[in-house]
């Protein structure tokens, strides 16, 4: 692997990193839904059950069928473990120590919820005796519109070779995450091309997401592992109607995924990053563009282009490629897809840290002050002009405590003004909810110090 290639990988395994975490902290959990649970003991034959599974809470067709189906999926560890109990005999209960149980222990994540799909991943564990207990994972994904499971397969064209394809992207990912530890026939095993290896699969905002349990991929000492397969990893040719369904989950404000614009930049749910761009002022890096195919199509590249050393903001990867936002000394702004391999990692300068200051993104400005014990006052506005004498215009008065490189105000209702603010190097990338001010007056960008 030569340098450039192993740097764009570091680059891109931390930008996926963050996009993960910022995942994490996005799992679904509100209102919608409901626990539901089952729980019952027994002295006698020595069991305990401890299960949850998720309801809607809407009393619609959809959500009577969606319910059924999470109960049924609980159900079924439920009805195989209750029959074990009951097929074990006294003598069977006499080997388990004092004071412990059978078990059964049934948990779930709601991985995605839209108005399409919900996708809903249950951890179960069961002790029946012996060193350990175990664990696995089962999977319901649920088309809201057809009111039914979607399956793998689903997504995907008939005889489009998917299952290769995701064959292969699993390997390579469970044996780096498995390092000198990874052993090729077990790999090969549990994740070659067979459906029955790919029952665990969840929507996620990254892409498709699979769960191997203990003893799949590798022993049980290894535990399971997941496998995160971007949406734009499989070709069109290979994608069915409910692939595009199922890939809006990674849509930034309802749009696809292969969208980088400078409306959108600022209101991704990422960790932006400061990159710089490499080689000497010869070296060009062309921004690509995001219309039909691109930024991977062949009449992509735009007349537009960074030199080396120039510094760039970026959101998420996409492929090869980053979403960048390049701001230059006089004059607008360019946003648009960057080479992952024509750009390095870059350090901000010292003042990261620091929020004070009067900031402008075209003619909306912000200015924020400091007013004792960590709190700032933030004071703007924003402007939206139309034909002739047609100006909208927003205004943000309120005070704020920054974590870390984070700040958020307004109210809590949800049509009071609520804003973003997150600092990186010397930029300021605010978002807001579109309720601060008339009509198409946001106050979204990248603003820099007056």
């Amino acid at each position: 692997m030569n340098r450039t290639t192993s740097i764009a990988l570091l680059f891109l395994s931390a930008l996926l990193s963050a996009s993960l975490l910022a995942q994490d902290d996005n799992k679904v959990s509100d209102a919608r839904f409901r626990t539901e649970t089952i729980k019952e003991s027994s002295d006698s034959k020595r069991f305990d059950i401890d299960v949850s599974y998720p309801a809607l809470n809407d009393r619609s067709a959809m959500a009577g069928a969606f319910n059924k189906a999470a109960k049924e999926h609980a159900m079924a560890s439920v009805t195989e473990f209750r029959t074990m109990i009951d097929e074990m005999t006294d003598e069977d209960r006499k080997v388990l120590p004092d004071g412990v149980n059978y078990t059964l222990d049934l948990g779930y994540e709601i991985e995605h919820a839209d108005e399409s799909l919900i996708s809903v991943s249950f951890g179960i564990s069961t002790y029946s005796g012996g060193a350990h207990p175990n664990h696995w994972t089962s999977t319901l994904n649920f088309d809201r519109k057809e009111m039914k499971e979607l399956r793998l397969g689903d997504l995907f064209k008939s005889n489009s070779g998917y299952l290769n394809k995701i064959s292969e992207i699993a390997i390579e990912d469970l044996t780096k995450q498995m390092g000198n530890f990874a052993d090729e026939d077990w790999i090969s095993r549990g994740a070659g091309p067979d459906e029955a290896n790919f029952e665990s699969w969840a929507i996620s905002k990254k892409g498709l997401l699979f769960f191997f349990d203990p003893y799949e991929v590798g022993p049980y000492a290894a535990g399971g592992f997941e496998v995160v397969i971007p949406f734009e990893k499989f070709p069109l040719e290979m994608q069915s109607s409910k692939f595009y369904t199922a890939k809006t989950a990674s849509y930034v404000q309802g749009n696809p995924p292969n969208w980088c614009r400078n409306g959108h930049f600022p209101s991704q749910d990422v960790e932006f990053s400061l990159v710089r761009v490499n080689g000497d002022r010869s070296s060009r890096a062309y921004f690509f563009g995001d219309d039909d195919d691109c930024p991977n199509g062949e009449e992509c590249r735009m007349k537009a282009y960074v030199i080396g050393g120039d510094e760039l903001l970026v959101a998420r990867s996409y492929g090869d490629f980053v979403c960048a936002w390049y701001q230059p000394e006089k004059g607008n702004e360019t946003v648009g897809w960057i080479k992952l391999e024509d750009v390095r990692a870059a350090t901000g300068p010292e003042e990261t840290a620091s929020w004070t200051g009067e900031w402008i993104f075209g003619e909306n400005d912000l200015k924020i002050e400091n007013i004792g014990v960590g709190a700032l006052s933030i004071k703007g506005n924003a402007f939206w002009k139309g034909t002739g004498d047609n100006i909208h215009i927003g205004e943000v008065d309120d005070q704020g405590t920054p974590n870390g490189r984070v700040m958020s105000i307004g109210g809590t209702d949800e049509y009071d003004c609520r804003v973003k603010m997150t600092r990186v190097g010397k930029y300021l990338i605010v978002s807001d909810n579109k309720n601060c001010g008339g009509v198409n007056v946001s106050f979204d960008g990248v603003y820099v110090r007056r």
